[in-house]
């Protein structure tokens, strides 16, 4: 499970409840890379939009509200996973969800789910791990430091807004990097070069 209960009443496995449910289905470990970059393309952020997604992923729990074009997955942020975006099992959970659930709290443009079973909040490791595997796995930049270098700028983008403790950091190189520590960058100009390829990253 890449999401875990934080408050209130946990979600048992009889009954996981409605956040646990869409959790493993758009940020298990099959899903979340896709759905991190969905959140990226779909949403309009005036800048940085992958440190942006990802700070608000780790910051503001899991929640239950439709819209007419998708679902607001975050409590408190409007940024919405929309339903074409969707593939056909993340479709049919919110199929099975919208007609076997029927305590709603009903809006001009939207419906919240009433019950909050306490709050899910995804995996900090899993989540930044999601997004440096996305980096380092492109295809756009042929030399590995670059995309290492990438991946650092943009960790440190996140942590100017959360704290990483230590522990996480280890975790994330050691699963990142299995085989040995990468390379550093050659040169102060490979920094720059990082720097202006992670904003045209984002661009993209």
């Amino acid at each position: 499970m890449h999401c875990k209960p934080t408050m209130q009443t946990p979600a048992t496995e009889e009954s996981p409840g409605l956040e646990a449910t869409l959790c493993k289905a758009f940020f298990d470990a099959d899903n979340m890379q896709a759905s991190i970059a969905t959140l990226c393309e779909s949403n309009q952020w005036p800048a940085d939009p992958i440190p942006n997604t990802i700070i608000t992923m780790l910051n503001n729990p899991i929640h239950v509200q439709v819209t007419a074009v998708g679902w607001q997955a975050f409590k408190g942020k409007e940024i919405v996973f929309p339903f074409h975006a969707m593939s056909e099992a993340q479709r049919s959970v919110f199929r099975d969800i919208l007609t076997s659930v029927d305590q709603w709290n009903v809006y001009e443009h939207a419906m919240v789910y009433k019950h909050h079973r306490g709050a899910f909040h995804l995996h900090t490791l899993d989540v930044l791990e999601a997004m440096c595997s996305m980096i380092l796995a492109t295809t756009a930049y042929p030399d590995k430091r670059m995309r290492v270098a990438i991946c650092n700028i943009l960790l440190q983008r996140v942590q100017s807004s959360i704290h990483i403790d230590k522990g996480t950091q280890a975790a994330l190189n050691k699963r990142l990097f299995a085989e040995g520590p990468p390379e550093p960058a050659a040169s102060d100009q490979d920094m720059i070069m990082a720097e202006d390829h992670a904003c045209a990253s984002q661009s993209t």
